[in-house]
């Protein structure tokens, strides 16, 4: 399909790139899925964004959302250049020291929080598998009644909960457990796995 459309607009104007390209963006558009209409560009921006532009209108003026996400929480030296000095004679070389770097051990961390900082920190048991059962214990065990010690009230105010849409997060039973709760469920955009707000806060790379 581009290459029939770079074709007709060069073939209009065969010497002129600029005029090629304003061809091109006059008459791009993309066939639907499975019909025969057409839909222009500003309709697919209007359909991928539509999610992400209502995910920032439900933030606004809330004060009760809290969101939360999984992350590998690595081991490390931490020890320092300075902590790791020794007095040498002048002749003497430096002793070595092994460079910093990432520990084999990691723990899997689900962290909860809201605007006013975190909630629940909960390392999960080396071999232990997230699955939707553990999950959704985790939601009824650990994060509701830390919601209740940390945040007094805002179980009664109505919680708008987020998470990504990853399988663990969408499956029945912890869907089932949430309207249980009546949290109002923040959808997450589609496609968009850079808008979790622990990857912007928390998760920092």
């Amino acid at each position: 399909m581009k290459a029939s459309l770079v074709a007709s607009a060069t073939a209009s104007h065969p010497w002129s790139a600029g005029n090629a390209i304003e061809k091109l963006m006059q008459n791009i558009s993309v066939l639907a899925a499975g019909g025969g209409g057409q839909y222009t560009l500003d309709c697919w921006i209007d359909r991928d964004t539509g999610g992400g532009q209502y995910t920032l209108d439900c933030w606004i003026d809330r004060d009760t959302g809290v969101t939360g996400d999984e992350t590998w929480v690595y081991s490390w030296n931490p020890e320092t250049k300075r902590h790791s000095t020794e007095w040498t004679d002048f002749d003497e070389p430096r002793p070595e020291k092994v460079r910093p770097k990432q520990g084999a051990l990691k723990v899997m961390h689900m962290i909860f929080f809201d605007m006013n900082g975190v909630i629940l920190r909960w390392p999960v048991p080396i071999g232990t598998t997230i699955n939707a059962q553990y999950y959704k214990k985790v939601l009824q065990d650990k994060l509701r009644p830390a919601i209740r010690k940390k945040r007094p009230g805002l179980l009664e105010s109505g919680i708008v909960f987020h998470h990504d849409n990853a399988p663990v997060h969408t499956a029945r039973a912890v869907t089932d457990i949430l309207a249980g709760y009546k949290w109002e469920l923040l959808e997450h955009p589609r496609y968009s796995p850079d808008l979790a707000p622990c990857d912007f806060h928390l998760f920092l790379k």
